[in-house]
């Protein structure tokens, strides 16, 4: 996605989500030594964005990440 497709993501995911509903982000990250995808953005840049842009309603309460993805889980900032 493009940093405009997420801006619009996040605008639609304000929109749906229930309450007391969470967001749960599954990133490739790529292998380690794997040339780059030709991915507008990177997984970590596309997360990152992506929590940048629901700051307001979304608080981060999980990040993990393993040797080819990150996960992480955003909740309602009312519930962290």
């Amino acid at each position: 996605l493009t940093r405009p497709d997420l801006a619009r993501l996040s605008e639609l995911v304000r929109e749906a989500l229930e309450p007391g509903g969470v967001v749960l982000l599954v990133n490739y990250t790529g292998r380690p030594g794997e040339p780059a995808s030709g991915d507008p953005l990177t997984g970590d840049e596309a997360a990152e964005a992506f929590i940048d842009l629901t700051r307001s309603y979304l608080a981060r309460s999980v990040h993990h990440r393993a040797s080819s993805y990150r996960l992480d889980r955003l909740e309602p900032v009312d519930s962290v």
